[in-house]
């Protein structure tokens, strides 16, 4: 998400008319309201600080830099929340979120254009006539951005979710601290747990105590031993844990990914049983299923 607000900064700017600053069309307030929208306020960070990185490489003056940050961070984060009460979907089913888009994007985006203007004016970089076209520049630009990139990445998260949601093998995420970030229906299914007691919990949770130990450096890779390149998968059988305590194997695909919050292991998961049972039927047919689909990885992973 930061590098997507990166991006859009640098397009807003080259479009800036007053002083560098001032935009009529700025596409990361949208950005950073569907940021919050989804992952509340531990995004505010990576909303705020690549405009203003560039900004400041450009030569702001230092005095703005902190004020524009409060204003990028609290008007989009003011528009987040108006839309959680107001009962906003993310999904935009219907012209009702749209016009709740609307309105919080009218409110929410008073907020940095009034700080960001005030701090041009404190800085001496606009003048006392030109205070209300800047103003009314910064404001039509934030509102604009909002309703433009704003359902442009929920719709294209939306999408992402329909796919992950439909799926039918067991996909799961983990960060670099080992917390559970995806946990998509196949998954509970599998597990025999629900998504929400174990998302942002320790995917330990979910391998059996005896095998604790050193799983999760095996997951992310320890560093210095062979692992998958970023964005190659490795293939392993692991032994796991289900809900009513029972342990059994699954097949598993794993694939690491640097991302702005850090390094990502995906880990796609199909019940080893059933791949046993086929493979079974296969050698009592005589169709010699032994060198079935999980047997290429070897016994690696955490067991």
């Amino acid at each position: 998400m930061g590098a997507l607000c990166l991006a859009a900064s640098i397009a807003g700017l080259q479009l800036a008319y007053i002083d560098g600053n001032v935009t009529l069309f700025w596409l990361p307030t949208g950005i950073a309201v569907a940021a919050f929208v989804v992952g509340g306020p531990r995004k505010a960070l990576s909303v705020a600080v690549p405009g203003i990185a560039y900004q400041a490489w450009l030569g702001a003056p230092a005095s703005t830099l902190g004020a524009f940050a409060v204003g990028k961070a609290a008007g989009p984060y003011l528009a987040s929340r108006l839309l959680a009460r107001a009962g906003f979907d993310p999904s935009l089913r219907g012209t009702r979120d749209f016009a709740m888009l609307g309105a919080s994007a009218l409110a929410g985006m008073l907020v940095p254009a009034t700080v960001g203007v005030a701090a041009l004016v404190a800085a001496g970089s606009i003048a006392p006539e030109r205070v209300g076209p800047a103003w009314l520049g910064w404001y039509a630009g934030d509102v604009l951005g909002v309703m433009l990139g704003a359902p442009l990445v929920l719709a294209v998260r939306a999408r992402l979710r329909a796919v992950n949601d439909s799926a039918l093998d067991t996909i799961l995420a983990i960060d670099e601290r080992g917390r559970v970030v995806l946990f998509n229906p196949a998954a509970e299914t599998l597990f025999g747990r629900r998504a929400a007691d174990v998302l942002g919990c320790g995917v330990l949770q979910l391998v059996p105590a005896r095998l604790r130990g050193g799983a999760l450096e095996r997951l992310l890779g320890t560093p210095g031993a062979p692992q998958p390149a970023p964005g190659q998968a490795g293939r392993s059988t692991m032994r796991v844990l289900h809900a009513d305590g029972t342990e059994f194997t699954v097949d598993a695909s794993i694939a690491t990914v640097t991302v702005d919050a850090g390094r990502l292991a995906t880990i796609v998961m199909g019940d080893a049983r059933i791949r046993q049972r086929l493979d079974a039927a296969a050698r009592a047919r005589g169709g010699g299923g032994g060198a079935g689909r999980g047997g290429a990885g070897g016994r690696a992973g955490v067991s």
